[in-house]
């Protein structure tokens, strides 16, 4: 199978949905998947013909589109590639559909004209169907999976507390930041630290924070590469994570945590599923994550049990199992192609032999 994926961002560029697409482009080509990419810095409207042409020429058996990313940002592109390749066998994965904003997701609506719709989690489905019905049979949830690689837990040095993910709104890193304050002010000897990266066009918002961060003593570990990442998490104690509305599935720091077997307190909400709950301790504000490290310290058998119960979670979510699953969709999807065109074919057929016969040669003549 070849398929050609279009990637609105990748590594070194700082995006999320950029660094799924690039370990989505490594799984898929460990199992044989013949994966052409389709990348550029810039996408402009004056490229759509020439993309179109290039990807016809690659002649994939389907092509696969991630959406939205920080280097698609508000550009058009990826609709008219998605419109101009009407009748061509399209996989194309919309990310966080029920987080992202009205604008956007009107957006996305073109990418339910035709071809297939991969969510990622149950809510973002559900959110989509009672918007586009007609698409139920043509939209499947794949999760994703951690952009950083797994490790071993050994915790080391003061007992430490970790907040990872970009630097942008909506992480809850001010409940982190509250929470440094807290301990500060409760006398607690732990060391804070939040690790993350800067969005370019989120630039204020990080300002904004290193500004209400001051006098907490955090640490701020900022742009580092996966592997010091990994590096960190293992050797921290704890993860905090407090999004608005609830951890969820969706969220990669949380994958990145648990696949390094990483103890999570986290905000459950809302969107947080059932099954997810039992895998993290939950708090629903700084005072009471503060409660939750004060056991956790004070109990190593209890920290190890919530390690175990993260190495559990991450297995839910291997890189092994997001590729086969991507696959057998993929597959699904030109099965049901195949099909359309033998019916389409043997339509025309039919109607051939049922047609009246027309003039004769004889008559033609005379």
């Amino acid at each position: 199978m070849k398929v050609s994926i279009i990637a609105g961002s990748l590594p070194p560029q700082v995006c999320g949905v950029g660094d799924f697409a690039a370990s989505l482009i490594n799984a898929l080509r460990q199992r044989g998947v013949n994966v052409a990419v389709k990348h550029q810095e810039q996408w402009r409207l004056r490229d759509v013909p020439r993309l179109l042409r290039e990807l016809r020429a690659d002649k994939p058996d389907i092509v696969q589109l991630q959406y939205p990313t920080h280097g698609f940002r508000r550009s058009l592109v990826p609709h008219l590639l998605h419109l101009g390749l009407a009748g061509w066998p399209r996989l194309t994965t919309l990310h966080d559909y029920g987080g992202q904003r009205w604008p956007v997701r009107l957006g996305m609506s073109v990418f339910t004209l035709g071809g297939h719709v991969v969510v990622t989690g149950a809510l973002d489905r559900a959110a989509l169907l009672l918007w586009h019905p007609w698409i139920r049979r043509r939209v499947n949830v794949i999760p994703i999976g951690s952009n950083i690689p797994p490790g071993t837990w050994q915790p080391a040095g003061p007992f430490t507390i970790v907040h990872f993910g970009m630097l942008r709104p909506g992480k809850g890193i001010e409940d982190m930041i509250a929470l440094a304050h807290l301990c500060r002010q409760e006398g607690r000897p732990y060391r804070i630290v939040i690790m993350g990266a800067i969005v370019p066009h989120a630039r204020d918002y990080a300002d904004s924070l290193f500004k209400l961060a001051e006098g907490a003593a955090i640490e701020w570990k900022l742009d580092r590469d996966p592997d010091e990442v990994a590096a960190v998490l293992q050797q921290a104690h704890v993860a905090y994570l407090a999004p608005p509305c609830g951890v969820h599935e969706r969220r990669g720091t949380l994958l990145a945590c648990a696949g390094n077997g990483l103890p999570i307190i986290a905000k459950v909400d809302w969107e947080t599923p059932a099954f997810l709950r039992d895998y993290v301790l939950a708090a629903a504000s700084p005072d009471e994550a503060l409660q939750q490290v004060d056991a956790l310290a004070r109990d190593p058998s209890r920290l190890l049990k919530q390690s175990r119960q993260s190495i559990a979670l991450s297995k839910l979510f291997s890189w092994d199992a997001i590729a086969n699953q991507y696959i057998d969709v993929m597959q699904g999807v030109l099965k049901r192609g195949a099909r359309l065109d033998r019916s389409l074919k043997t339509t025309v057929s039919d109607r051939s032999r049922k047609a009246p016969a027309g003039p004769s040669a004889k008559g033609l003549r005379s």
